[in-house]
């Protein structure tokens, strides 16, 4: 008998502590969904023995969970709105976006995409800067915000273009200036001394030209127009001064911060070391004999066969006349055989045997850029971000001198 009422007892009290009571609300104890859904409303569950509100449901008071929206659907609590999309809230009924997001379709509100990073609407490129817009890679799914035609960017900003110098120059450079503050390096073209003071207080405009004001009375002065400091074949960036491989430049993607590697690239003049198309524009040198047409026309593709010459900044094979054929440039000692004969790869020109120098362009077409280790390797790797040597020595002069001070 005993035995009974312990049994009763403990029984008794499993009932007190677990068992559900009357007048359930959200957080009360449970078994089972159903111990929460016949006292309560709305989309509730019960969750690790408590009851709680379903997936996307928010507690509308301690009894009813109500559903979660989406953008443009109905609400009467911010939280419906949040549980479904981050930074949306309840407004005049209905989900929207906060102050500072567009919305994407139904589900996102998004932030201000800065220029050159990831869009997926036209909208979250204009937050940033209204002169920009999202240029697709996917159309209409994902693309990169950049200025538009009328614009032209300066760090992070779109400035509006202004009017070209020099059109009767045919060997010119089609040029874009801004407001004669507007940034430009050592070396280039400008309008006034502002422009090459604000890239490089030392600096000055002389004849169209920045230049360093003082040459420290040297005959040849270490750092001026004619000597700024870059590799010889490089890309010197309009505002920064950075300089940047041949191999980017009209490739599609502005690789300067300034944008400047890509401007122009629509014709009629071409920037520097990039490609004229014939029927119009301009692309990146390393589209030469790739096999894919560039050119609207085909002119990047043309006179590839390699029967006696190739086009310049391009590699012939020197296999027999059925294996002749031309390479882009950048494929030489890329460690991956182009020519049928591997004569792109020979170990004797790309490990070097004429042992370790100073580094720089050597204009024979076996070896168009020395290593300081003696490699030799394509122009294409100077100043590429990456160390095409082995040794970084192709990576060493990739910004312009700075002018003295007196």
């Amino acid at each position: 008998m005993a035995a009974f009422n312990l049994l009763q007892l403990w029984l008794f009290l499993m009932a007190i502590i677990w068992w559900p009571t009357r007048g359930h609300q959200l957080g009360s104890r449970c078994h089972h969904d159903e111990d929460c859904t016949m006292e309560m409303s709305g989309g509730v569950m019960c969750d690790e023995g408590r009851c709680e509100c379903s997936p996307h449901h928010v507690p509308f008071n301690k009894s009813t969970c109500i559903q979660a929206s989406l953008l443009g659907f109905g609400c009467v609590l911010d939280s419906q709105c949040r549980d479904r999309v981050e930074n949306s809230s309840c407004r005049n009924g209905s989900c929207r976006c906060d102050a500072g997001f567009v919305p994407f379709k139904r589900h996102a509100c998004l932030p201000p995409a800065q220029l050159g990073k990831i869009c997926y609407s036209e909208e979250q490129c204009r937050m940033w800067d209204s002169d920009s817009k999202c240029e697709y890679i996917i159309p209409n799914v994902i693309g990169r915000c950049q200025c538009t035609a009328a614009s032209h960017q300066l760090g992070v900003q779109c400035l509006p273009r202004a009017v070209d110098v020099d059109h009767n120059d045919n060997n010119a450079v089609e040029i874009s200036s801004f407001e004669n503050s507007t940034p430009v390096s050592l070396g280039l073209r400008c309008i006034s001394d502002s422009q090459c003071s604000a890239a490089d207080p030392h600096s000055r405009c002389l004849n169209g030209i920045c230049d360093c004001r003082f040459n420290n009375g040297s005959a040849v002065p270490p750092c001026s127009a004619l000597n700024t400091g870059c590799y010889p074949g490089t890309f010197q960036c309009r505002a920064t001064g950075a300089c940047i491989s041949w191999f980017f430049v009209c490739d599609g993607r502005a690789h300067c911060a300034d944008g400047s590697d890509e401007d122009g690239c629509k014709g009629p003049r071409c920037p520097p070391l990039s490609f004229k198309c014939k029927s119009g524009g301009c692309v990146s040198r390393a589209s030469l004999c790739d096999g894919v047409n560039d050119c609207k026309e085909g002119e990047d593709e043309q006179g590839c066969q390699g029967e006696k010459t190739c086009p310049s900044y391009t590699l012939r094979c020197r296999g027999s006349a059925g294996e002749s054929r031309c390479l882009p440039e950048y494929e030489l000692c890329n460690a991956v055989k182009g020519c049928p004969d591997g004569s792109d790869e020979m170990r004797s020109v790309c490990r070097g045997k004429r042992g370790k120098g100073i580094p720089g362009l050597t204009n024979t077409p076996n070896c168009p850029f020395r290593c300081a280790n003696g490699r030799c390797r394509s122009s294409a790797v100077i100043c590429s971000g990456r160390d095409g040597c082995g040794d970084n020595s192709d990576e060493e002069q990739c910004s312009i001198c700075k002018c003295p001070s007196s």
